[in-house]
């Protein structure tokens, strides 16, 4: 489909072939609300954030790639953000080229555990060369950010910012 988004103010990101509902699934556990909402705004993110057919194709990426993080710890996966617009980073001080805002990053927690256990698991068992993702080494906090930002040669998959 064209993936240039338009919303009707109602909760519906629409598409120039599709309706999409906030509470549409873009992969098998995760809905779109997941994927573009931002919370300090309380609306989903529209065309005029930046809501491009690359990014909702990075976001349907992403969220595969979720679905299997999902699977591996059996336990709802709780989204704190994934899309940001340029000017929603800025307003939550995120980095300069930050994976969010190409539709590249997921920051979340699963429910019931502790975020530095989820990190342990996905480093141990391989769950970042696996999937090819990257994990933020952000020990202390209450969520994990994974993206799908490449890895440079040499480079590590763990990373500090």
């Amino acid at each position: 489909y064209d993936a240039r988004s338009r919303s009707s103010g109602s909760g519906v990101l629409l598409l120039t072939s599709n309706t999409v509902k906030s509470d549409d699934k873009i992969s098998k556990f995760f809905t779109y609300k997941e994927a573009l909402f931002l919370p300090k705004w309380n609306r989903m993110a529209e065309d005029k954030d930046g809501v491009t057919a690359e990014v909702l194709s990075n976001l349907t990426i992403l969220f595969s790639k979720m679905d299997e993080i999902r699977k591996h710890f059996n336990k709802s996966v709780i989204v704190h953000i994934s899309f940001r617009s340029k000017e929603y980073n800025a307003l939550v001080g995120g980095a300069k080229k930050s994976a969010h805002m190409d539709g590249m990053a997921c920051d979340f927690h699963v429910k019931g555990l502790d975020c530095g256990e989820v990190r342990k698991q996905i480093v141990d068992n391989k769950l970042l060369e696996t999937l090819n993702m990257r994990m933020e080494d952000n020990h202390g906090s209450d969520w994990v950010h994974l993206d799908l930002k490449t890895v440079l040669k040499g480079g590590n998959r763990f990373f500090k910012v």
